[in-house]
């Protein structure tokens, strides 16, 4: 992995992780559920510390339970849940730290966001959000109808560019 990479390294996902944004609404008629973040104000409340427009792709942990490593220079922000967190860097001491802060990683810094005290639904949100496939207008997982991404498992999980870095990210709607 270079420090141009815009990619994590997933190692551990917790119970179930998701990528999710505000949902595809508007196609009930044709059996489609909304889905999407399920606390929508901290998904957006996440996106924007982070410089990313609100609605963009960003992770829903359970519970806690995510570990990666930042492939590129990365602010990320936890909202959702109170738990604690850990950047190791890729030289140093750990740091240990809590949610509802901003973090910034550098290449080779890995996050460890522990198991919540308090919530339910975590989102983690990267500068640039997440690089995800848009199924009905929407990057997000449904799990009943088998759209949008799989369930974040461990491997690479793909960046979007930061905001500023061209003309339209992939992450906003045309």
């Amino acid at each position: 992995m270079t420090a141009t990479d815009r990619t994590l390294t997933v190692a551990e996902t917790g119970p179930l992780t998701l990528v999710e944004d505000m949902g595809r609404p508007g196609h009930a008629d044709t059996g489609v559920t909304g889905s999407g973040a399920f606390d929508r104000a901290s998904a957006r409340q996440a996106n924007v510390a982070v410089g990313n427009p609100p609605d963009a792709p960003l992770l829903e942990v359970l519970l806690g339970g995510l570990d990666v490593t930042a492939g590129c220079p990365v602010t990320v922000a936890v909202t959702g849940i109170d738990a604690p967190l850990t950047v190791h860097p890729a030289a140093g001491r750990a740091r240990p730290g809590h949610t509802r802060t901003i973090v910034r990683l550098a290449a080779g810094d890995r996050l460890v966001l522990g198991t919540a005290t308090s919530g339910l639904r975590g989102y983690v949100a990267f500068s640039g959000g997440v690089d995800a496939a848009f199924v009905l207008g929407s990057a997000s997982t449904d799990t009943l109808g088998s759209l949008g991404p799989a369930p974040v498992a461990p491997g690479p999980l793909r960046l979007g560019p930061p905001a500023g870095a061209g003309d339209a990210p992939p992450h906003r709607r045309g």
